[in-house]
């Protein structure tokens, strides 16, 4: 029993201590509230919009860094894939394909990884109707210049050009006519026979008529 009394004891002593302390914070903050609204406290009430505004500024700053930071790693990222393209499309005739996408920012207007994805699906789509690597090398880093010639003689975008001289290489010409190229069936199997790949008769090869169409291309765009 003894043991008890004295738990009691303490217990009731320590909530009292509690208490005192609790009204000691209390009276504090309550002091804390007037000094904000009086003497210096006022002051920094006072200043505490414009910390306010300095927050925004610096969240707005640290969000754009952000945002720059993201960019750059995401064209990174884009540009490596790219060059990655380039390697296993090309194969050896690779580093002709680099060495022209390191010049188009300033040549053509057109960024080194543009370049290079556009090169890349030019020289995939000119393997697939059978055309070399070497060849299909030279094919498409000429059509990416074209384009942007094309662009600025049209006043289009460049990554409308390149999509449109790309349709017209699988066949499907309508997109180059705005562009002064125009392209049909008389005129692929003249140009093939001219170059000596279609003796004139039956349907032209796959590879004949890509080769004449390109020729085709670069005839019509002299003007570009």
């Amino acid at each position: 029993m003894a043991g008890e009394r004295t738990f009691v004891v303490k217990f009731i002593s320590d909530i009292a201590g509690a208490t005192k302390g609790i009204k000691t914070v209390g009276s504090d903050l309550g002091k804390l509230g007037n000094d904000i609204n009086t003497g210096v406290g006022s002051k920094i009430k006072e200043l505490m919009p414009s910390f306010k505004q300095m927050a925004i500024a610096g969240a707005a700053a640290f969000t754009a860094v952000s945002a720059a930071a993201y960019k750059a790693v995401q064209s990174a990222s884009n540009l490596a894939e790219s060059q990655s393209k380039v390697n296993v499309v090309f194969g050896d005739s690779a580093k002709s394909v680099q060495d022209f996408a390191a010049t188009t920012a300033t040549s053509f207007g057109i960024t080194k990884q543009a370049a290079l994805e556009a090169s890349g699906t030019y020289g995939n789509l000119f393997q697939a109707f059978g055309v070399g690597q070497g060849e299909a090398a030279t094919m498409s880093t000429t059509l990416v210049a074209l384009a942007a010639d094309l662009a600025s003689f049209n006043n289009t975008t460049v990554d409308d050009a390149i999509l449109a001289l790309r349709s017209g290489l699988s066949g499907e010409t309508e997109p180059l006519k705005k562009y002064g190229v125009a392209i049909n069936d008389v005129r692929l199997k003249e140009e093939a026979r001219n170059m000596g790949l279609y003796s004139g008769t039956g349907a032209l090869s796959v590879t004949a008529k890509t080769q004449a169409a390109y020729a085709l291309i670069l005839k019509d765009s002299t003007l570009a």
